[in-house]
C-alpha cells in the first residue's frame, strides 16, 4: 500500500513560488541523500472548485514558474500537467517517489496542496509586512 504525505502549506498568493520552492529543495535534499527520483504532475482547478478563476490561475501559474525553474536546475527532472485534476480548494503537485524493492516498483506520492482563498481565510489578508 502506498505511503501517502501530505503537505499543506497556508500562503498568500505572493508567497506561493517561495514555499514550492523551499519544498522542492527540502525534497530533492532528502531523496537525493536516500538515492531515490521521483516524478512530479501538476493538477490543476477541477469543475467544481471555491474561489474565483483568476485567484486559480495565479495560483497555477506559480506553480508551472517553479516547476520550470526546478526541472531547468535539476538536469533530469520533468513534470507533466494532470489537468482537472486538483483539489477543489487549491492546484496541488503531487509528487511520486520511485523505490525498487527485489525488481518491484512501489509508488509513493507527497501532495502539496496550496491554498489561495484569502476570502476565506482571513488571517491570509494581511500585507507582507
Amino acid at each position: 500500500m502506498p505511503l501517502m504525505l501530505l503537505t499543506f502549506p497556508v500562503c498568500r498568493e505572493d508567497q506561493i513560488k517561495q514555499e514550492v520552492d523551499d519544498l522542492f529543495d527540502f525534497m530533492s535534499s532528502f531523496y537525493g541523500m536516500l538515492g531515490l527520483t521521483f516524478r512530479l504532475k501538476l493538477s490543476t482547478r477541477p469543475d467544481k472548485y471555491l474561489g474565483e478563476i483568476a485567484t486559480w490561475d495565479a495560483a497555477e501559474a506559480r506553480l508551472k514558474e517553479a516547476l520550470d525553474e526546478f526541472a531547468a536546475k535539476n538536469a533530469g527532472v520533468s513534470w507533466e500537467l494532470n489537468a482537472g485534476d486538483g483539489a477543489f480548494y487549491g492546484p496541488k503537485i503531487d509528487i511520486a517517489v520511485l523505490v525498487c524493492t527485489l525488481d518491484e516498483i512501489v509508488m509513493r506520492q507527497m501532495l502539496t496542496k496550496l491554498i489561495g482563498l484569502p476570502q476565506r481565510m482571513p488571517s491570509l489578508r494581511h500585507a507582507p509586512d
